[in-house]
């Protein structure tokens, strides 16, 4: 199991953004392994802005 801890500054200010590091996680997490269990521990900027716990636990399958 990985454990990434992810914060997110203020300058997030639109939902572009957000997808655009996203999609950049990902990419990181495709090059970790086959299957990755990982933590995301969002900002509370993030969890008041997307409404999401402020603990988040994906199951990534990279293709």
């Amino acid at each position: 199991m990985t454990k990434i801890d992810v914060t997110a500054d203020k300058t997030i200010s639109s939902t572009n953004q957000i997808k655009i590091r996203t999609r950049m996680l990902k990419k990181i997490l495709y090059h970790l392994g086959d299957e990755i269990f990982c933590f995301i521990h969002l900002s509370t900027f993030v969890e008041q802005y997307l409404n999401l716990h402020s603990l988040a636990i994906f199951k990534y399958h990279p293709k």
